[in-house]
């Protein structure tokens, strides 16, 4: 089963090129600089022309919609575009010229939902892939939640991916160290995926699937250490959510 949202994306990018009064031109990639956090006023350039905020609306909104449903890959950028409204810049015109250049190229992708048809009696296990960069004055937290076959980590199976859930956002809080950054990225993924898991379980085990405990992957081993084996009532008590961090299995990710 595929996915696509060609047409809405290919009308976005005439919409941004009527707006800008600009020529998209392909790119391979949909953002490389980091332009989440505004740079202090003394060294801050403004835009080409002042863009009405109408204008940033319409397309960071379309933005953060693509990047809903079928493009996470964009997901990060979205969410930048979205932080700089109201203090939007050169820098993110340059950026936001890059990620329709990006959107023009790939309009036509989508995501693909892979299931093989003779595992009514065997298990999947839900994959909660979460990340973080460390970053000033925030960091940023990502996160990918996918079905997949099996019990081992280590092992990629095509055949059986279900992308369910994925999100971008910039960090409430500023933290000191990149283990920290990671937890607060933990917190943010399992919170938002955690009614998500418990809901496609529920109808997977009406169906007699089997469900094993939900694994969460990440790539920060001291962060990996206190989660796992030293869960605390105040990690508890911050993340407010419907499992606890006991309830979870810990595992580094497919890839690093």
């Amino acid at each position: 089963w595929s996915l696509s949202l060609g047409d809405y994306i290919r009308d976005t990018v005439k919409e941004y090129e009527k707006l800008w009064g600009t020529v998209v031109t392909p790119s391979r990639t949909p953002g490389v600089g980091c332009i989440r956090s505004p740079e202090p006023a003394a060294l801050r350039k403004p835009s080409v022309r002042e863009r009405p905020v109408h204008d940033l609306q319409v397309i960071v909104g379309r933005l953060l919609w693509i990047a809903r449903t079928t493009h996470p890959e964009i997901s990060h950028m979205a969410s930048s575009f979205g932080s700089r409204v109201a203090s939007w810049g050169k820098d993110c015109d340059r950026e936001l010229a890059r990620c329709m250049g990006y959107l023009s190229l790939t309009a036509s992708r989508g995501l693909v939902f892979k299931w093989d048809r003779s595992l009514a009696a065997r298990s999947f296990c839900p994959d909660l892939f979460s990340d973080s960069d460390w970053s000033s004055p925030r960091s940023q937290s990502g996160f990918f939640l996918c079905l997949t076959r099996g019990s081992n980590p280590d092992e990629v199976d095509e055949a059986c991916c279900l992308p369910l859930h994925w999100g971008s956002r910039k960090q409430p809080l500023a933290t000191d160290s990149s283990t920290a950054a990671e937890i607060v990225a933990m917190h943010h993924c399992v919170r938002e995926s955690l009614p998500i898991v418990s809901a496609v379980s529920d109808f997977a085990r009406s169906r007699e699937f089997s469900v094993a405990v939900p694994r969460l992957l990440l790539d920060n081993s001291t962060a990996l250490k206190h989660v796992a084996e030293s869960p605390t009532d105040s990690f508890w008590l911050f993340s407010k959510c419907g499992m606890k961090v006991s309830d979870l299995s810990f595992s580094w990710p497919i890839a690093n």
